[in-house]
This record gives structure tokens, sequence and C-alpha cells, in this order.
């Protein structure tokens, strides 16, 4: 079976638990589209700022709902989101103009020019994990663009010398 080892509990029991307190951050381990639909039915998580979606099963539709739901979000991590494609990725970067810290390690993605200028153009993004994706060439120089980012990690892309040739060019990357 594929069902994660350890289940979070469902929003609906969160807002319980939580009552008029606020939830800021979650962490949920194996989200899926019909956690995704929860989330949204529910409308529980106004205030979340910060959402790590480990090992999760989101297809584009997921990821568009959550994106539409939690416009809010500064920082996303979805490791090892096999499943999210490029669909799914644009969907975020298109909806989340707030984000500041994306990650999208080991989601075995193909970041070409298209989605690193989409990725570029996050306004506020300062750190970004495309570790573990291909990343071409074009993709590396179209991350030029991302001129506040301060950290980016790009361990295991085949272009990892196109790559630190395009990190030389933002001029605030530590």
């Amino acid at each position: 079976s594929d069902a994660p080892s350890e289940l979070s509990p469902p929003i609906e029991a969160l807002r319980l638990f939580y009552g008029s307190r606020q939830l800021e951050r979650l962490v949920q381990h194996g989200a899926d589209d019909a956690w995704a639909a929860e989330v949204c039915a529910c409308s529980a998580l106004p205030a979340l700022t910060a959402l790590d979606l480990r090992c999760a099963r989101l297809s584009a539709f997921g990821a568009g709902s959550l994106a539409v739901t939690l416009r809010g979000l500064a920082e996303l991590r979805f490791p090892g989101c096999r499943t999210l494609g490029s669909a799914g990725l644009a969907q975020l970067v298109h909806a989340l103009r707030r984000l500041h810290t994306l990650d999208i390690s080991e989601c075995h993605l193909r970041i070409c020019a298209a989605e690193a200028s989409d990725i570029a153009q996050l306004p506020a993004l300062t750190s970004l994990d495309l570790g573990g994706n291909s990343l071409d060439a074009e993709g590396a120089a179209a991350l030029g663009g991302a001129r506040e980012l301060r950290s980016l990690s790009v361990w295991g892309s085949p272009v990892g010398d196109a790559a630190a040739m395009a990190a030389m060019q933002l001029p605030h990357l530590s």
C-alpha cells in the first residue's frame, strides 16, 4: 500500500481543536486531491501562511484547488510530490504570489524555461529548492529573473554548471 505511515487529522478536526485560534502552519503527510477538496470545502484555514505537504499525491486539480483557497501562503513545501507535474506547478505559481519559500524538491519535474520563468516571477521569492528535479540550461538561465532570491538549491540536476552561471546573475544570492 502507498498510504502514509502516519495519518494527519482531518481538517475539520483541526478546526474543532483550534477553535477560534488561527492555524498558521500545517504539515500534512501524504495529502491527495480528496484532502485538497476538504480544505477548500471547510475554509478552516484563513490564516494559514506555511504549508508542508510531504510526499503528497496531488494532481494539477488538487494543486489548483489549494492555490485558489490558500492565496495567503508565504511558505509552500512539496518535497517528494511526484504527481504534481508541470500543470500543477503552474497552478501554484500563478495563484500564490506571496510565496517567499518554495520547495518542490524530488518531485521528478522537468523544469524548462517556461516553468522557471514563472517561478522567477514570484515577487517575494527568497528561497527556492528545485533539488532532485531535471532543470535544463534554459530553465537555469530563466531563474536569473528571480531578483530577490537568496537561497537556491538545484542538487541532482544535470545542468549544474549552467545553474551556477545563472545563479551568479542573482544579486542577493548567498
